[in-house]
């Protein structure tokens, strides 16, 4: 879960994971929910190929770093709160 500067919640869940054959390309296939519209700013469009979220949460106690959902390519776009992802690590 990313809680973002905006005060908004999303939350990435993995649904399917699986490495390819020659074993170098992990993909994890799931879902990105938002708890209200995803604002454009954070869809990255590249035309012809896909759309991709990055997202830059805030700084939360107890955690010294900020958590990030980078390079989520959207899959689909079931509304503006529910998309189907994948990233390719």
């Amino acid at each position: 879960m990313l809680h973002s500067a905006d005060d908004k919640y999303y939350v990435a869940i993995i649904i399917n994971h699986s490495l390819n054959i020659i074993g170098t390309t992990y993909t994890a296939r799931g879902l990105f929910v938002c708890d209200s519209p995803l604002n454009n700013k954070y869809l990255t469009k590249i035309p012809g190929v896909c759309h991709r979220i990055n997202i830059l949460g805030e700084y939360q106690k107890p955690y010294p770093i900020a958590w990030a959902f980078t390079n989520l390519e959207v899959e689909h776009k079931y509304n503006d709160y529910l998309f189907a992802v994948y990233r390719q690590l």
